[in-house]
């Protein structure tokens, strides 16, 4: 009806059917349509859903007030009811924007009109239009105006309210998003900005511009009689926004970008087919035929609206098949790029800095036995994280006297834990600030004693003792630092979780699963044929790790007779207790004589 244009019947009589679930007119529950007025149930369908948010955002303050009457001791009455609001402003957000394209429709129906030419005995003809919405009301007259000054009151609550509302919001969360700094606000109208990127944060309010235009304002546009000037004009908007869309990408996610661009060209090509149908119809009317269908065949080629409607549709598949394969390949390479992702969504997460900060990350090391291990953490970590700051002394230390400055302007601290680091006077400035600032911590120890590594226990001697406690009794997140890849991700993977978990968004939680896509952990792996792993009973701890494995790997069988049998491995389990018992001694001899590989476990 916006458009004074229709597809034939065999076409529409689905999406009719869902026109009606989704519409928002809840007077038919209580009375046949026939029995009201348009005007009153224009009322109930665009007042009903406020009505319903007023009672949510109410039931939320009330909640808060109803504890903050028990509450020691009671925080501002104002304050509380504040918070009682943002409670329930996200589910509030996704009630108007169910609501609104709807709602909005229903109002702006107010205006459409459908023409009909009568002819009353010896009078000339004229022109009568009636509404599309209630045959009963002639447009033009006191009664239809009366609806229209109705809907002009409505217009102002739901399209431009709604709009302004987004808007309002969005603004107030310009700051805080921006300096990646979430507060309340920003937390209780996620539902707005949160699939966008950082600088697109308002695009759902220039989105919702959007389909109001399209669905109600575009009625402005031209009088019923130049309808097809509305049609023009949206296949302009829904060109536009395509191009906009696939220039900028708004989105975080690839997939929404690809299915924004999608979504968009499908309107398109609707409003071209009904922009199509429109001059088909509009040839067969002021220029007849002979035939059906034959003088718009000689315009557009089709001899039936039928036959233009099919291609229309033929053409809307074959785009969206092009966009799905397509979507399909570009998310599996972008599966493969190795950055830290999250296990529950398989997105990347938020990173985000308390506002007031410089960066995500301290990387407090001394220089002798740390730089280059530190260098190549804060290397990994920037292509793992992209957008993390770090501070690393030789790319952001301008003042060494401004080191505390520094430290305080940190979010999280990484004690990089090697021979000397104790013993250094400015590691134990930044140490010594750290604790007092209580800035969260992480410990990394140095692995490898040719580096400056050495036991946890060893590192924590040269520490002085009345730094133990905080440091290493706090249950701060710890790793080793290793020097092969897989252990490396390991470690990283455990700095990004110890570091996002003192993030903003991530402050409610006590861990947050990681992956980084294509690791060794995140593939299955087993036996390309059968084996069996021999762990010697004679050997502690051996069996142990021998079902651990067996667990995790499939094609894997445990043996744990005192004699190898059909085993095809031996597992031999070292440490300091490993050679108590002389039957594990005569066992590897017998082994080794038998040419059975032994598999060797070095305990920590």
């Amino acid at each position: 009806s916006t458009y004074s244009a229709r597809l034939p019947d065999k076409y529409t009589g689905w999406t009719d059917k869902l026109a009606n679930v989704v519409s928002i007119d809840w007077s038919g529950f209580f009375l046949p349509e026939q029995c009201l007025g348009y005007d009153l149930r224009l009322v109930v369908s665009a007042l009903s859903p406020v009505v319903l948010i007023a009672l949510l955002m109410g039931t939320g303050i009330a909640l808060r007030l109803y504890y903050w009457r028990t509450a020691s001791p009671r925080p501002k009455l104002w304050a509380e009811a504040a918070l009682g609001l943002l409670d329930l402003t996200p589910a509030g957000l996704v009630l108007i924007f169910c609501f609104v394209p709807s709602i909005s429709a229903s109002i702006f129906r107010s205006w459409s009109c459908q023409a009909y030419t009568i002819s009353p005995p010896g009078e000339e003809l004229e022109q009568v239009s009636y509404m599309r919405q209630d045959a009963s009301v002639e447009c033009g007259t006191d009664e239809h105006d009366s609806i229209t000054r109705l809907a002009t009151g409505f217009v102002v609550i739901w399209p431009v309210g709604s709009l302004v509302l987004y808007s309002a919001l969005l603004l107030a969360c310009y700051k805080p998003l921006q300096a990646k700094s979430p507060n309340a606000l920003t937390k209780a109208t996620a539902f707005l900005h949160r699939e966008y990127k950082r600088n697109w944060y308002w695009w759902e309010a220039a989105d919702l511009a959007r389909k109001l235009f399209l669905t109600g304002f575009v009625l402005l546009v031209a009088e019923e009689e130049d309808s097809f000037v509305r049609l023009v004009v949206a296949v302009l908007v829904c060109s536009c926004y395509a191009v906009v869309i696939a220039l900028v990408q708004p989105y975080k996610r690839f997939e929404d970008n690809i299915l924004a661009v999608a979504t968009s060209l499908v309107l398109l090509l609707l409003f071209l087919g009904a922009s199509w149908t429109t001059i088909f119809l509009n040839i067969e009317l002021r220029f007849p035929g002979d035939e059906p269908g034959q003088s718009a065949s000689a315009v557009l080629g089709f001899r039936s609206e039928n036959g233009l409607v099919n291609w229309m549709l033929v053409l809307t598949a074959a785009a969206l098949l092009i966009f799905l394969v397509g979507t399909i390949i570009a998310i599996r390479r972008l599966a493969k790029v190795p950055t830290i992702r999250l296990v529950s969504t398989k997105q990347p997460p938020e990173l985000a800095l308390v506002d007031g900060l410089t960066w995500h990350l301290f990387l407090s090391h001394i220089w002798s036995t740390g730089q280059d291990a530190v260098a190549v953490i804060k290397n990994e970590l920037k292509l793992l994280i992209p957008g993390i700051k770090i501070f690393l002394d030789v790319d952001d230390l301008k003042d060494i006297g401004s080191l505390e400055d520094y430290v305080d302007r940190t979010q999280v601290m990484l004690f990089f834990l090697s021979k000397g680091y104790f013993r250094s006077k400015n590691c134990l400035r930044e140490i010594r600030t750290s604790l007092e600032k209580s800035k969260p911590l992480v410990l990394v120890q140095e692995a490898d004693p040719a580096k400056g590594g050495g036991t946890l226990q060893e590192l924590r001697a040269q520490c002085p003792e009345v730094l133990q406690p905080e440091i290493f009794d706090s249950g701060w997140a710890q790793t080793t630092w290793h020097r092969i890849d897989e252990y490396q991700r390991v470690s990283l993977k455990i700095i990004s979780e110890a570091l996002l978990l003192c993030s903003p968004h991530y402050l409610n939680l006590t861990s947050l699963p990681l992956f980084i896509p294509g690791e060794v952990q995140g593939q299955p792996i087993s036996f390309s044929k059968s084996v069996v792993l021999w762990a010697s009973p004679f050997d502690e701890g051996a069996d142990e790790l021998a079902s651990e494995l067996a667990t995790n790997f499939s094609g894997l069988t445990v043996s744990t007779a005192e004699e190898a049998g059909d085993a095809t491995h031996m597992l031999l389990y070292l440490n300091a207790d490993t050679w108590s018992d002389e039957r594990l001694a005569e066992q590897v001899t017998q082994a080794r004589q038998d040419r059975l590989p032994i598999v060797m476990a070095h305990e920590n």
